[in-house]
């Protein structure tokens, strides 16, 4: 191989799609096509209205499959598919790089080798490796497909949690990489002066109160009911603003849910419904704090967002969360689904501008851990480095 691996990015969804690992594909394949890679992106199609072939951010993508609406069972389903498409394409990448590889990770290993690729994979979910969330008789059967993982030439791990697991279930210490999910810090700063006000009176946000700002899926996992259910006891006269889609049809879907108790007397007034959007970074330019209340996060990406935009950040002690998070340092962290625990922490910062500042400064310079250019970068070595060491 001469010059920089050609790359095959194998990932479930991919943009339109909104999510923590549909922007983590993203963004790694738009940062490898500037690092000089040529990248084919290949993922299943969402929408019959999409394109089957375009380019987005320099990356070929090559839609695949029935149009059906994302669902968890499609990682599975589209199994023969990605075979397929990867074995037919073979001659035209020199390494195959999976995100979030429950499902599509197997086709990616096996046609890797049979084709004399490497393949890195990166986990986007804890306990994939370890099935510990399925029990015993689960577990077991799920052994053949866990043990296949372990085969992948490199994973890339985006927390402490999941490096532990890889190294437990058997992957060899040389073929684990710290590579966490990543942030534009350029793009994700802190809110120029007077900045703050003039965007919240372009969306019509109210400029005379504190506002804090919730970023996810209106889905169970996010924990979007505990945070409304904590803002009913929120004594300051906070503004919140929950900014993310629906997830129509899901059995996981609190839209409906989070709009009958955002309804309540308690909370008339006081809970505004954005919407969805592609670009959150000006919308926490516009907001005092963010709060993150998720019931797991293998990362969390929307409060590394919120820290590089120079953010106090309120989040759930769980999983990635805690790799970068440090209580009373750098944002304040408080136990799972436990509203009145969360009312109090929002109290804290919606009611303390010194705190805030505090927690922000902090927290812009912890974003540095995050910065795409660097940790991007050291993913496009690795890729180089496996595609030089191919059979």
């Amino acid at each position: 191989m001469s010059g920089r691996a050609r790359v095959a990015l194998v990932t479930t969804y991919y943009h339109p799609v909104l999510g923590g690992a549909e922007a983590a594909a993203r963004r790694l394949a738009g940062f490898l096509v500037r690092r000089g890679h040529d990248v084919d992106v290949i993922t299943t199609l969402t929408d019959p209205a999409l394109a089957r072939e375009e380019t987005i951010d320099g990356a070929r993508i090559h839609r695949i499959g029935a149009a059906r609406p994302r669902a968890s069972a499609r990682k599975w389903v589209v199994i023969p598919n990605v075979a397929t498409e990867l074995w037919r394409r073979r001659s035209e990448y020199d390494v195959i790089c999976v995100i979030d590889y429950r499902g599509v990770g197997l086709p990616a290993i096996v046609v890797g080798r049979m084709a004399g690729r490497r393949v890195a994979i990166q986990a986007q979910t804890e306990h994939v490796l370890s099935g510990n969330h399925l029990g015993t008789l689960g577990r077991a059967i799920s052994w053949p497909v866990r043990r296949a993982y372990t085969l992948a030439d490199a994973v890339a791990c985006i927390s402490n949690g999941i490096r532990a697991e890889a190294i437990a279930s058997g992957v060899p210490p040389d073929r684990v990489y710290d590579l966490p999910n990543t942030v534009d810090t350029d793009r994700f700063h802190p809110a120029e002066p007077g900045e703050r006000d003039r965007r919240r009176a372009e969306l019509g946000w109210p400029v005379d109160r504190p506002l804090g700002i919730f970023v996810g899926r209106l889905s169970r996992e996010k924990g979007i009911v505990d945070l409304l259910r904590a803002w009913q006891d929120v004594h300051s006269p906070a503004t919140l603003a929950v900014v993310g889609p629906d997830m129509p049809g899901h059995p996981w879907d609190e839209s409906v849910r989070a709009r009958e108790i955002a309804g309540s007397p308690a909370l008339t007034g006081r809970v505004i419904f954005a919407g969805a959007t592609s670009d959150p970074a000006p919308l926490y330019r516009a907001a005092d704090f963010a709060i993150v209340p998720s019931h797991w996060e293998s990362f969390g990406l929307s409060a590394a967002e919120a820290m590089a935009s120079g953010l106090a950040v309120v989040a759930s002690a769980v999983g990635g969360l805690k790799d970068y998070i440090v209580d009373g340092a750098n944002g304040l962290l408080v136990p799972a689904q436990d509203p009145a625990a969360l009312a109090r922490a929002i109290d804290r910062v919606a009611g303390d501008a010194a705190l805030r500042a505090r927690l922000a400064s902090a927290a812009r310079e912890t974003s540095a851990k995050f910065d795409e250019r660097v940790v991007l970068d050291r993913f496009g070595a690795l890729l180089d480095h496996l595609a030089e060491t191919a059979s």
